[in-house]
């Protein structure tokens, strides 16, 4: 019976430690916009147009896991942007809207996933902009 046990928790480590695929972001991002939908937001501004123009690009790449790889580093280059993020949507927008808090917090935390895999240091980064300054 131990072996079971230890067996299921292997595969729940397992699951938890995967990285976010395409497909995952995809609903993700459906989601934010239904959420979006529910409260009548205008389609053509704010964070609908942002969010549906980010779905078509991921749809139109030609390669979907390198496009959510790219978009979260860009979107979270590190972890003290991802904090503020995260802060700045648990506290205040959308406050009034959970579903739309919800959506996108759950979309920023799939992102995470990804983006800290590719996080740098400070070193690093400022070695990166020497370099770029003396070139």
């Amino acid at each position: 019976m131990s072996t079971t046990i230890q067996s299921t928790n292997q595969l729940s480590t397992e699951t938890e430690t995967c990285l976010p695929t395409w497909q995952d972001i995809e609903k993700s991002i459906i989601e934010v916009l239904r959420a979006g939908n529910f409260y009548n937001k205008d389609r053509n501004i704010g964070f609908m147009d942002y969010y549906k123009k980010h779905l078509d690009e991921l749809r139109q790449s030609e390669d979907q896991e390198q496009y959510i790889i790219d978009k979260a580093r860009s979107l979270l280059p590190n972890e003290e942007i991802y904090d503020t993020k995260l802060k700045a949507f648990s506290n205040s927008y959308y406050k009034s809207e959970p579903r739309i808090s919800q959506a996108i917090l759950k979309y920023l935390k799939l992102i995470h996933k990804i983006a800290k895999e590719y996080f740098i240091t400070d070193e690093e980064r400022e070695e990166e902009f020497q370099t770029w300054l003396n070139s």
